[in-house]
């Protein structure tokens, strides 16, 4: 079997981690793994197994003829027989098989906001589901819009999994602020994710314990978005106590300074950042948005918020702040949850199988 994941780039966003830990991991079960970034590289290159084939097309917008002819080629001399297109790469990959009907189509829907989609992009997509084979989706409620909404009827709920790469060389970030009050939140810096909250929240919560600080890490895109949380920070005084460190490759390192590890977004899918702090043994407070409550159990694994809402943000947080030893307990039950249930031997064994299935 040979298989290719296909993502728009190799920043470090879910989505991106996900194809490459799955590029990766089928190099140990009898898969040939193709990886192809279709538009940008990015620091999770440095990740790509060297067994791992990898391809850059430098698409520079959506019917490049010369990246589809390059991709399309790809696919062709290297005999693949599926494409897995994580998020937005779906298109492209529709459109490569148009020219290569033989190769067999995963989509993996990573979107916690689908229903919310523009028109435009919602119509190609469901024009393309035409063409899928198969739709991975992770957590429920993609899961059925989905099934209510797109043309392929073969519909796999998997949760994500989780992979923290550890003695990178380039272990190098420094969070700032005092040791043991540190506050993470891993994410890019877009609306979904909700800085702007996490910031009136983290206002709140300093008030009270001025010697803690917030530390977000992530893409900046140096849009109106990024612009007014850098205005938030600096009309609140908050410069030391705020810190933007941009986009980071050294994410392991990273959490093991940190202290409470925080998921502010308003949607979501399953966030690989809420299992990435769970296996670093951070304590968590996340809003209760897509699948995270499979991930918190509330006064279990961690502490469960409601969406949108700073001043309960600001409590679950300062009631972790207050309780070392509560906090310790949490952080120990959710490294085991996820060991348990968000493991990776369990997640490929399903994902080759559904290969198997469109491919029979």
């Amino acid at each position: 079997m040979k298989v290719l994941q296909l993502v728009d780039s190799l920043q470090t966003g879910g989505a991106e981690k996900m194809a490459v830990h799955c590029a990766n991991a089928l190099t140990n079960l009898s898969v040939t793994s193709f990886l192809c970034t279709t538009r940008l590289e990015g620091p999770l290159k440095d990740e790509i197994d060297a067994r791992v084939n990898f391809l850059f097309l430098e698409r520079r917008f959506i019917f490049d003829r010369r990246a589809l002819l390059k991709l399309s080629t790809f696919i062709r001399q290297n005999e693949i027989d599926i494409i897995h297109a994580h998020g937005s790469s779906f298109f492209i990959a529709f459109l490569v098989k148009v020219k290569n009907p033989r190769v067999k189509i995963v989509w993996h829907n990573h979107l916690g906001n689908s229903k919310k989609l523009p028109f435009k992009n919602r119509f190609l997509l469901k024009l393309a589901s035409f063409w899928f084979n198969a739709v991975i989706t992770v957590n429920k409620d993609i899961t059925k819009w989905v099934e209510n909404s797109l043309y392929c009827k073969k519909v796999y709920y998997m949760p994500n999994f989780v992979i923290l790469q550890n003695g990178d060389p380039k272990d190098e970030t420094v969070l700032k602020g005092e040791e043991g009050k540190l506050i993470i939140c891993l994410s890019n810096l877009r609306h979904p994710k909700g800085h702007d909250i996490l910031l009136k929240a983290f206002l709140e919560v300093s008030k009270s314990y001025p010697d803690w600080s917030l530390h977000l890490v992530g893409r900046d895109q140096q849009d109106l978005y990024s612009e007014t949380l850098k205005s938030f920070i600096s009309q609140n005084k908050l410069e030391k106590r705020v810190f933007l460190y941009g986009e980071r490759a050294d994410i392991s390192h990273i959490l093991k300074q940190s202290t409470i590890g925080v998921i502010s977004s308003v949607s979501e899918g399953l966030p690989l950042a809420l299992l990435e702090y769970g296996i670093s043994r951070l304590p968590v407070v996340s809003t209760n948005v897509g699948d995270c409550d499979q991930v918190i159990i509330e006064e279990e694994t961690g502490l469960l918020v409601p969406p949108g809402e700073p001043v309960a943000l600001a409590v679950a947080m300062e009631k972790l702040i207050k309780n070392i030893q509560y906090r310790n307990e949490l952080a120990i039950n959710l490294e085991k949850h996820i060991n348990e249930n968000f493991n990776i031997k369990t997640y490929m064994a399903r994902l080759h199988s559904v290969y198997a299935t469109i491919t029979n």
